[in-house]
């Protein structure tokens, strides 16, 4: 998500415990705000890698990772677990890193995810800590799961699967099941244990005579012997060896509730919801449908690809209609996974509608209804929906329509235009203060004289919703204004921050564009020498007056309207609304120039890098018996200024006077001073002056 954009969350369809319907939720729109960077939590050592926790997502690209001071290269990875956010780096090869002790962790340039420029940490430190395992794994506990299926739990995570599991009925030995797993051998890590030190191991029959189950038998205890297992610090576990019990099921399925059904009038399909998985084996023959007491032919039924639904097709000469179906199950029509059959039992499915769906779809080619029935909003604050054929009255009536999950505003109109198969909605105007996307929902209410149902679908039925691109309508405004100055105390500036009600298209300082505003400084006429849009696209610009203005007189700001002194308005908003003019302000307020005052500094910094002393051909600052010169200002509007703490040369004009034949050769410091508005530096140079042969 982006900062400054909006959200809202709406929720419908949702079932209770008890299966009965929640109401639907419309949610506000919301504005979502992040100005925080982001912040460590902790790191740690995960197979030789380093993971840094953090208390948002972090993007994994742009930072970088020392460790004890040594530099780990990326790529980085970053988490893909919900509500679990990380960079990883990749697996570490310097083994003093990986050494016993506490190692010091430091990320540079950290930026969380937020959508466009994200927040940015500059430096954040955590540490780990390695210990040395001396401890071997061995196994914690061994539990039932379900009738063919246990638990083996583990003290600490193992390197790979265990080798060996041993399941024994007295004293034969149960094979594994090899569809629990990709990898064929009956054992799969249990991901729901987040330590990842279970594993589910599961057994199945022999044959016909040597099964988990015997005849009559609801439980069996089975020995388990675990072996060739280790962590992965190579540290083998010792042979564990003990029991479980395993018990079968003995509840017969049921059918879960008659709000889970569903019915396909196409395929003509009744779908019934089990509160289990079920046996592959469904006898259609003790299945029966009814509806309105009339028994209708079940033509097949079978067992869902879910497992846990029974599919019931009915005959093909019937055709679905509006009501309710009573199926009714006979004893054994169904088994679970453990063979135990239902009782009789008696489920209900509804068909809500036969009703045929109108579909209304976004309409973008500018003329609403060109290419059929279409919904557009081509005009600013209009939204147009062409049903294509002639509707009814409510279809006219604006408590059938929603805007973002609520009502339309007070002051929108709607009705008919042409004809019944066009309606126009029009909101207040200036309603939209920003270029924006909402959300326009036509109620399952409007219907046309043929007597379909606007909707995006009958079964279910569910409304047509729309994301309606809206135009901002709403001319800016300006709503303040303030001197920019080098500091609160400087008496005189002649810059004018304005401030306006929404962001700008970009300003171009030309006559036309200044010819949108009048200052008068006590009265008088001031002349305006640019506008400086410094970020194009916000709600910013900064005037900048020929003169220097004193702050002590009175300072009046106006948009100038459209006429002898302005041929038009120029500045407008990012939708092309423009200005609204004859607004006046006073100006009084002063904030200081932050920005001319790092542009100064970042001036001052350039030059001073830059500068140097000049020499006569062939001599440096070691050899220097002719006159030097001394740069008085630099290439981006800095002024230079000199001292000598010799008078072997002149600051003022770079002579040089050489030391007397037989005297010492004079060192010189010469001192530079580089200034640009209030940022100053200074710069030395150390120069020998030659003495006269």
């Amino acid at each position: 998500m982006a900062a400054g954009g909006s959200y809202k969350v709406n929720v419908k369809n949702v079932l209770d415990t008890n299966y009965n319907k929640v109401a639907d939720f419309t949610d506000t729109l919301k504005l979502f705000s992040d100005a925080t960077a982001p912040t460590v939590v902790k790191a740690e050592l995960k197979a030789n890698k380093v993971r840094v926790y953090f208390n948002e997502p972090v993007l994994a690209t742009g930072l970088s990772v020392k460790v004890d001071g040594v530099t780990v290269a990326g790529p980085y990875t970053a988490s893909t677990t919900a509500g679990v956010y990380y960079i990883e780096t990749p697996v570490i090869t310097n083994s003093s890193l990986l050494s016993a002790g506490t190692h010091n962790v430091t990320v540079y340039d950290a930026t969380d995810a937020v959508s466009g420029a994200g927040n940015k940490a500059s430096i954040l430190t955590t540490s780990y800590a390695v210990s040395t395992d001396t401890v071997a794994p061995s196994v914690a506990s061994v539990t039932a799961k379900d009738a063919y299926t246990f638990k083996v739990k583990f003290s600490e995570p193992l390197a790979a699967e265990p080798g060996t599991v041993t399941v024994k009925k007295g004293v034969v030995t149960l094979p594994l099941d090899n569809t629990l797993d990709a990898g064929g051998n009956g054992i799969l890590l249990d991901t729901t244990d987040t330590s990842n030190t279970t594993y589910l191991v599961k057994v199945k029959d022999v044959d016909a005579n040597n099964k988990v189950y015997a005849t009559g038998e609801a439980s069996v205890n089975l020995s388990v012997t675990v072996s060739n297992y280790k962590d992965s610090a190579d540290l083998v576990g010792s042979q564990f060896s003990g029991s479980v019990t395993l018990s079968k099921d003995a509840v017969a399925p049921k059918v879960v509730s008659a709000a889970l059904n569903t019915i396909n009038a196409g395929t003509k399909t009744i779908n019934v919801k089990f509160d289990e998985a079920l046996d592959t084996v469904v006898t259609a023959s003790s299945i029966t449908v009814k509806k309105d007491g009339v028994i209708i032919p079940v033509a097949s039924a079978a067992r869902n690809a879910d497992t846990k639904s029974v599919d019931i097709v009915l005959n093909a000469g019937h055709t679905v209609t509006v009501g309710t179906y009573t199926v009714d199950f006979a004893a054994g029509a169904v088994k679970d996974a453990s063979l135990n059959s239902n009782a009789a039992l008696s489920t209900t499915v509804a068909y809500e509608t036969a009703a045929a769906a109108l579909v209304i779809a976004p309409d973008t080619d500018g003329t609403v209804g060109a290419g059929g029935a279409g919904i557009e909003t081509g005009e600013a604050n209009v939204i147009t929906v062409n049903y294509g054929e002639e509707m009814l009255d409510g279809a006219a009536s604006l408590s059938n329509y929603k805007l973002d999950g609520a009502a339309f505003p007070a002051g929108t109109t709607i009705g008919f235009i042409g004809d019944k198969s066009k309606v126009k909605i029009t909101l207040p105007a200036g309603y939209f203060a920003v270029n924006t996307t909402a959300r326009v929902l036509i109620s399952t209410d409007v219907k046309a004289k043929s007597g379909k149902v606007v909707a995006a679908n009958v079964n279910p039925l569910t409304a047509n919703e729309f994301n309606l691109n809206f135009t901002d309508s709403v001319k800016p405004t300006l709503t303040g204004a303030k001197f920019l100055v080098s500091s609160m105390s400087a008496p005189t500036t002649n810059k004018i921050e304005l401030n306006f009600s929404e962001n700008l298209a970009a300003v171009t300082s030309n006559p036309a564009t200044i010819a949108d505003f009048n200052v008068t400084v006590n009265g008088v006429k001031a002349t305006i020498a640019s506008l400086t849009d410094g970020t194009a696209g916000d709600s910013k610009v900064v005037l900048q007056t020929a003169d220097a203005i004193n702050l002590s007189q009175p300072v009046v700001l106006t948009v100038v309207p459209v006429g002898t002194d302005n041929a038009a308005v120029e500045v407008t908003d990012v939708a092309g609304n423009k200005l609204t003019t004859e607004t006046t302000l006073s100006v009084t307020d002063k904030v200081v120039d932050t920005d001319a005052i790092a542009a100064d500094a970042a001036a001052v910094a350039t030059d001073k890098a830059a500068l140097a002393v000049g020499y006569a051909a062939g001599e440096n600052a070691s050899n220097v018996t002719q006159n030097v010169t001394l740069p008085t200002s630099g290439a981006n509007g800095t002024t230079v200024t000199w001292s000598s703490d010799n008078t072997a040369i002149d600051a003022a004009t770079g002579a040089v006077t050489q030391p007397a034949s037989g005297q010492s050769n004079a060192t010189v410091t010469l001192t530079a001073t580089i200034t640009k508005g209030a940022a100053t530096e200074t710069k030395t140079f150390n120069v020998t002056v030659v003495a006269i042969p």
